[in-house]
């Protein structure tokens, strides 16, 4: 069957075309990915993409007062799979929040600690303290 009876006949049966969904299925470079990624306009929005998620704030809290093993970390944020921990810490040091040291031990050793960047968010983990007090106080009476 010759490519013009191919493209007239398809679209009939209900297959693609493959020639029309050439670029859906072309592969980009994962750099180009990476740089195409853009942060929202809101700055809260932004802030939350960085923290948003439970563990990823419990992780904060728990690296404030400095660095902890892995162990140490999973122990002290509370009832979360080792998987979890793993890709939140993992997201947070690509997004400039922690700090993962590795030592070449037998067995390995591995450190967490905050950046400076990370240190900043001091500010908003003391607020949601502030406000968590407040609201448990509230709740109580």
């Amino acid at each position: 069957m010759d490519s013009y009876r191919k493209e007239t006949i398809a679209p009939l049966l209900g297959f693609p075309v493959f020639r029309r969904f050439k670029k859906f299925f072309e592969v980009a470079d994962m750099d180009e990915v990476k740089a195409k990624k853009e942060l929202p306009a809101c700055p809260v929005e932004t802030t939350l993409t960085l923290i948003g998620d439970k563990w990823k704030v419990l992780i904060l809290r728990d690296l404030m007062p400095g660095t902890k093993r892995f162990g140490e970390l999973k122990k002290s944020v509370g009832n979360v799979s080792q998987k979890v921990l793993t890709v939140q810490l993992r997201a947070m040091e690509e997004s400039g929040l922690v700090h993962r040291e590795v030592y070449a031990e037998v067995p390995p050793r591995v450190e967490y600690s905050l950046t400076e960047l990370g240190k900043s968010l001091k500010p908003i983990l003391d607020s949601m303290w502030t406000w968590g007090e407040g609201y448990k106080s509230l709740m109580s009476e």
